[in-house]
Order: structure tokens, then sequence, then C-alpha cells
């Protein structure tokens, strides 16, 4: 009986897969495909290698890279909505401009990946890794990011109102000029974190952990502002 190797079965789906919308491409090793730019509308990508590839501009609308490779890929202004991205290793990818809403990126690996000024609403990144990633100036309105490693990551300015953040690990995080506005922050680790001018009003932040944060003229949640800008030394009750 013939064995039949890993990287000859990818390559025989490689033969098979032309990329198009709906394509069926699972498995398939693409890492010298040109992929920017062009239309793959709901094709499934699930398993396929995808390491470094540019997919600038692609649209990938409701398309399935569920356990993807895609390591270093370059995905800028690329449209993701409502596409499954579980378990894909997206770590150091380049998101910035792109856009998730409705995204599924449960268990994915954005490890040090750039998703700054992109569009993440209602996206789901739970359990996801996103240690020091970038999400600067990025919208999350009604992202899911419960449970997941965001340690070190920087948020300057980004809008994640009504963000569930739920047991979350932030620490070490830049929050500078967030809104958190409504959002859940219940057990959420915010050691070490930087909260200068965030917004927190209405926000759950119970059994949160703040040691070491650093207040800067913070709103709080029930509207209060910390010092300079107010009279409050943090926003935990004393």
């Amino acid at each position: 009986m013939m064995v039949v190797s890993g990287s000859a079965q990818a390559a025989a789906v490689k033969a098979k897969c032309k990329p198009a919308p709906r394509a069926k491409c699972v498995g398939a090793d693409l890492r010298k495909a040109k992929l920017n730019g062009i239309d793959l509308t709901g094709a499934n990508l699930a398993g396929a290698n995808l390491t470094g590839v540019n997919m600038n501009g692609t649209t990938l609308v409701r398309a399935t890279l569920t356990g993807a490779k895609m390591a270093g890929a370059k995905l800028v202004g690329a449209d993701l909505t409502a596409a499954k991205l579980g378990g894909a290793n997206l770590a150091r990818a380049d998101l910035s401009i792109s856009r998730m809403t409705g995204a599924s990126f449960v268990r994915a690996d954005l490890t040090a990946a750039n998703l700054s000024t992109a569009d993440l609403s209602g996206a789901d990144f739970t359990f996801a890794k996103m240690a020091g990633a970038a999400l600067a100036f990025s919208t999350a309105t009604g992202v899911n990011l419960s449970s997941a490693d965001l340690s070190k990551a920087q948020f300057f300015a980004a809008v994640m109102t009504k963000a569930n953040l739920t047991d979350a690990n932030l620490t070490g995080g830049d929050l500078t000029g967030v809104s958190l506005a409504q959002a859940k922050l219940t057990n959420a680790n915010l050691t070490n974190v930087s909260l200068f001018n965030t917004k927190l009003n209405g926000s759950t932040i119970t059994g949160a952990k703040f040691d070491g944060a650093s207040w800067f003229s913070t709103v709080c949640p029930d509207g209060s502002v910390t010092f300079p800008g107010g009279s409050k030394r943090t926003c935990l009750a004393d």
C-alpha cells in the first residue's frame, strides 16, 4: 500500500485548487500563490498553508480558515467579515486596516500581530493568544476578548465600547486613550496597565486586578475622574 506524504497531499490539493469565490482548498500549500486583491468569498481554506503569503486587499468574506497556517501573512486592508479563523496561526501577521466584523478567531494565535486601525466589531477572540499585538486606533465595538491573552498589547486610542474582556489578561498593556465604556472587565488582569485618559464609564470591573496600574485622568465606571483631571486617586473603592 502506497503511503502519500503530507507535502504530496498538499500539492495534490493545490493542483485542484483554483483560488476563487467558494473555492475548495482544504489543506492546500499556497505559500507561492498570488492571492493579493482577489475575491475568495466563501472559500474553504481550512488547514491551508498561507505562511507569509501576500493577501493584501483580498476579500475573504465568510471564508473558512480554521487551523490555517498564516504566520507572517500580509492581510492589510483585507475583508474578513464573518470569516472563520478558529485555531489559525496568525502570529506576526499584518491585519492593519482590515475588516473583521463578526469573524471568529477563537483560540487563534495572533501573537505580535498588527491589527491597528482594523475593524474588529462583533468579532470573537475568546481564548486567543494576542500577547504583544498592536490594536491602536482600532474599532472593536462589542468585540469578545474573554479569556484572551493580551499581555503587553497596545490599544492606544482604540474604541472598545461594550467589549467583553472577562477573564482576559491585559498585564502590561497600554490602554491610553481607549474607550471601554460599558465594557465587561470582570476578573480581568490589568496589572501594570496604563490608563491614561482611558474611559471606563459604565463598565463592569468586579474582581479585576489593577495592581501597579497607572491612573491618570481616567474616567471611572461611575463617571468620576481620577487625578489630575479629577480628585480621585484610582477608580477602585477605598
